[in-house]
């Protein structure tokens, strides 16, 4: 990424809040990161991770404790200089988890509150209605302006305040679980919103999420934070198929767990491993391990195949045999229960997957398919 590509540069930024109980301190621990124009950057991780607490630090809402934070050529804020922006002369548009829509205003004035109050210029009354009707047409919310904030779906909230955060044109768009209060349904329709919302305008976003899959289909990149620390920044395909750690692995996606110990290192950062219930298996093994190690393999459910154990596999595949113990049908894809030698597997099969409880099965995987972890 060249230097003149870049909107927004984290460094070193720091916020940490003392726990008074038996808990590890929150906050942010370590953040760093660089992101182009026009980019949807999503902050994923759990509770208490602090992708929140940096989000408010680059939208001026709190003060980190170190760190540099930059848009552009303008510091927003820097621990060494103590140069601090005042938040609402950054210029940066946000969306709330709450939305924060005033039940007391029409939907236009809801829109036109930033105008109105805005420090830095003084918006005439024409320029006002200009500025607040494209909003509205661009979050397709046009005709709603005189429309009461009361009378309106918890869709159309959201887009209320979509509308608001991108009325003047923000250098960023910030934005805090913003689909975490709308049913499951309309979410997916939100999420499709969004992205469009976001292209059309091309506006730098940083989102906020616990949702991997919001995280998946929005993102251009993706940080996946833990205890205070990005652990990986990559592509949401890199993420998922390329997890760094077992952490991610497992938040990211649904995951099965083999456990067993280190047979031999092979050639193309390959490993053989033997599993703890007698069964050899070869996967990926990113990390330098010893022999006889224990460590733990990766597998996703959708990796897996099923077939009749007389079949034989693909090369390069593993195959392990088992028992059908549980089969779900749920319209697009089957969900299998395999027992493994003891072991719980989950497999996703197609929509015609024909196997009954009790049957024998081969469980093949390709090779590359596994990641080892410590």
């Amino acid at each position: 990424m060249r230097a003149t590509d870049i909107m927004l540069e984290v460094r070193n930024l720091q916020k940490i809040y003392p726990n008074t109980g038996a808990g590890l301190p929150g906050g942010v621990q370590q953040a760093d990161f660089a992101l182009e124009k026009g980019a949807f950057f999503t902050l994923l991780g759990p509770s208490g991770c602090g992708k929140t607490t940096t989000l408010r630090c680059i939208a001026g809402l709190e003060r980190p404790d170190r760190g540099t934070i930059r848009v552009g050529n303008d510091v927003m804020f820097d621990g060494d200089s103590r140069t601090e922006v005042q938040v609402n002369l950054r210029l940066f548009g946000m969306v709330f988890q709450s939305y924060a829509i005033w039940p007391h205003m029409t939907v236009f004035e809801n829109v036109a509150f930033p105008l109105r109050v805005a420090k830095d210029r003084k918006f005439a009354s024409a320029d006002i209605t200009s500025m607040v009707d494209r909003a509205l047409d661009t979050v397709s919310l046009a005709g709603f302006g005189k429309r009461s904030a009361t009378r309106l779906s918890g869709g159309q909230q959201q887009r209320v305040a979509l509308a608001r955060a991108i009325v003047r044109q923000p250098r960023l768009l910030l934005l805090d679980e913003p689909l975490s209060n709308l049913d499951a349904k309309l979410r997916e329709e939100m999420r499709n919103e969004l992205r469009r919302l976001q292209q059309q305008i091309g506006v730098t976003t940083i989102y906020v999420t616990h949702d991997q899959t919001e995280a998946l289909e929005l993102s251009d990149r993706i940080a996946v934070m833990q205890d205070g620390r990005i652990v990986q920044i990559g592509a949401p395909r890199d993420i998922y198929f390329n997890p760094c750690n077992a952490f991610v692995a497992q938040f990211v996606g649904s995951t099965n767990w083999l456990y067993g110990s280190l047979e031999e290192a092979m050639p193309g950062g390959l490993a053989k491993v033997r599993l703890r219930n007698g069964g050899e298996i070869v996967c990926v093994m990113p990390q330098a391990m010893a022999v006889s190690q224990d460590l733990r393999v990766s597998v996703r459910p959708e990796a897996i195949s099923l077939a009749a154990p007389q079949c034989h596999p693909a090369r390069e595949t593993n195959r392990l045999r088992g028992k059908v113990v549980l089969a779900g049908f749920m319209g697009n894809i089957t969900r299998f229960q395999i027992d493994v030698g003891g072991v719980p597997v989950q497999v996703y099969g197609g929509p015609t997957a024909a196997y009954a409880v009790g049957d024998e099965v081969a469980v093949d995987f390709p090779f590359r398919s596994a990641r080892a972890f410590d």
